[in-house]
């Protein structure tokens, strides 16, 4: 399967070229505002939904991570990985519910596939074209990627990279929608800038998007390898590989957004935070989307790569000890070299770092780190 259609896949969305939109649609004045008023109120909808999802799933994660036994963690993500196997195999309903059980056990995949399954229950009119139904079914899309991350335009972006490049103005209206509710419900966050990295520090940080480059690459070969594998045992051995690591590390537990904010924040970080997201939730990942459990891998990319960038920063910096890295740049740069290495949407990981950073003084430090991990990637993807 061929990139960013392999990307596409793991997050539950319709590919662009299975998805035509017509240049236009030929509307009478009146009923292209029915079709804004469906697109911003099922935005939302949407949008309120995914913020409520997301604050459960904070305060799910704190939750397993520093209440719960470890121990309990192995059973709750065996039960919820059988409950979700066979609501999988009803209807759409069903498939939206046995991926929801799935993050709320455990599984370290993300609800963006979710959010598209979501957008495709809405009943619209009969009145309604196929056309203008696919419209609000990929603007809702957006507004619940935007109210989750709060990255209206990285939303837009991903829309058009991956589903389609038409009716891209109902998409950004759903997508500001969306981010409006975010930060209306978390507010704004509060950074210190940063300031403007050297040429030498540039270098490093570029060197750091090469090495993500190649991580990405390996990354992406092996989910590939393992979905060529036939056999439900693979989905066991998943559940158990993830059961385990969750119950040997809770702080693995969940998609990972709270840990991806902790990290990007710089709150409590620990070496051992660092190598416990940045590898073994790796091998989590890996071993769940290898074993195609349905799922985002979006929130998960966005703690790994910060963790991974903290880290090769540090051992960075030991070979170039006169050249001063700032590891909250060093986050943000690892964040956009891993997501555009796995996707293969380099543009579409710069806005999304970017917008999660709110910090400019590292546009060009993500502009190199992205397209080195992007170009060695690709590389390696193809040797390999």
């Amino acid at each position: 399967m061929k990139l960013p259609a392999f990307f596409a896949h793991r997050e539950g969305l319709p590919v662009a070229d299975h998805l035509p939109f017509p240049a236009h649609i030929h509307q009478p004045l009146k009923r292209v505002w029915v079709l804004w008023c469906y697109v911003i109120l099922w935005a939302a909808v949407i949008g309120i939904a995914a913020l409520l999802l997301l604050q459960g799933f904070l305060m799910l994660e704190k939750f397993a991570t520093n209440i719960v036994p470890g121990i309990w963690l192995l059973p709750l993500v065996l039960a919820g990985a059988f409950a979700a196997w066979q609501l999988w195999k009803k209807g759409l309903l069903a498939k939206l519910a046995a991926q929801l059980v799935y993050s709320i056990t455990g599984m370290p995949l993300g609800v963006e596939g979710a959010l598209l399954k979501m957008a495709a229950l809405l009943r619209l009119p009969r009145s309604f074209s196929e056309a203008e139904k696919d419209v609000v079914m990929v603007s809702v899309l957006a507004s619940g990627i935007a109210a989750w991350f709060g990255t209206p335009l990285a939303a837009v972006a991903l829309v058009y990279f991956v589903i389609t490049r038409r009716r891209s103005g109902y998409v950004l209206a759903a997508a500001l929608t969306g981010a409006a509710l975010h930060y209306a419900w978390f507010g704004m966050p509060v950074y210190s800038p940063l300031k403007w990295p050297g040429p030498e520090a540039t270098g490093v940080y570029t060197l750091l998007g090469l090495l993500l480059g190649i991580m990405s690459a390996v990354m992406v070969r092996a989910v590939q390898a393992l979905n060529a594998v036939s056999g439900g045992f693979l989905s066991v051995a998943a559940a158990i590989t993830v059961g385990v690591m969750v119950w040997l590390k809770p702080v693995l537990f969940g998609p990972g957004m709270g840990v991806a904010q902790q990290v990007l924040l710089m709150k409590d970080v620990t070496l051992l935070l660092l190598m416990n997201v940045g590898l073994y939730k790796l091998i989590t990942v890996i071993a769940a989307a290898g074993a195609r459990i349905p799922g985002g891998i979006i929130t998960p990319l966005m703690a790994a790569g910060a963790a991974n960038g903290l880290l090769t920063a540090l051992w960075l910096q030991s070979i170039f000890s006169d050249t001063p890295l700032d590891p909250r740049m060093a986050a943000v740069v690892g964040v956009a070299a891993l997501l555009g290495g796995v996707t293969r949407l380099p543009l579409m990981a710069m806005i999304f770092a970017l917008e999660i950073s709110r910090q400019p003084t590292a546009i060009v430090p993500i502009l190199l780190a992205t397209l080195a991990s992007y170009a060695l990637s690709a590389v390696f993807l193809r040797r390999l």
